[in-house]
């Protein structure tokens, strides 16, 4: 997981190793383990938008399909950390179609 995320700041490596090991006790999928990561990086910025922390999208027009970039107000902003992951696991492992596995 940590290869993937490389060259990105967005995760604390606290965060990471926690979502690892969550995702190889349940399944080893690591799929699953970059879909934690997603899903815990979208929670951390529902977060700073809330918070109003987070600025409008941006056009960029580097960016394939017209998508934006989220630009920080305050460049000291935490990253994503065991709090999001946490929340990103009970979200995945509580649905209904984990719960049949």
């Amino acid at each position: 997981v940590r290869s993937r995320l490389q060259g990105t700041s967005a995760f604390r490596p606290e965060g990471i190793e926690y979502a690892s090991r969550k995702v190889a006790a349940v399944s080893g999928d690591i799929r699953r383990a970059l879909e934690l990561c997603r899903r815990a990086a979208e929670i951390a910025e529902i977060t700073l938008k809330e918070q109003g922390l987070l600025a409008a999208t941006s056009p960029n027009p580097a960016q394939k399909g017209g998508r934006g970039t989220k630009q920080r107000k305050d460049p000291g902003i935490r990253s994503v950390g065991m709090r999001e992951i946490d929340t990103a696991i009970k979200e995945m492992f509580d649905a209904s179609h984990m719960q049949l596995i």
